[in-house]
């Protein structure tokens, strides 16, 4: 029988918060093809996640609180402080997500684009 499942990484930018920029990595193992949809695709794994959080929200308690504590934009640092939730977990593996992790590096937090990667002291005669 041939492994239909992957792992994938996808690397999501989460913007400007608090003064930084933060990114988020979503771990995830996924059926390659799942519901029609080809899950190795970034939007059609994003329509996959979106469907699954939704219902999750709609069909239980833990999904319609995580939702309350979201404050109406279920977001993916908010889908971070959910995991893991054995529901969710069921909802996602009907759409092809067999599990997912959610990694806000430290690094985040200390440095964004446009942090300075030379020493400036000890280049500054080639400018």
């Amino acid at each position: 029988m041939q492994d239909t499942s992957q792992t994938s990484n996808i690397i999501v930018y989460l913007g400007h918060g608090y003064q930084r920029n933060f990114v988020a990595i979503v771990n995830a193992t996924i059926r390659l093809q799942a519901g029609g949809l080809d899950l190795t695709q970034e939007d059609q794994f994003k329509t996959a996640l979106m469907e699954a959080i939704t219902e999750w929200v709609l069909s239980s308690e833990n999904g319609q609180r995580a939702w309350e504590d979201a404050c109406g934009e279920f977001q993916v640092c908010d889908l971070s402080n959910a995991l893991p939730s054995p529901d969710l977990d069921k909802i996602l593996a009907r759409r092809g997500i067999e599990q997912i992790s959610i990694t806000i590096p430290e690094f985040a937090e200390l440095w964004d684009c446009e942090t300075n990667l030379i020493d400036e002291s000890r280049v500054e005669n080639l400018a």
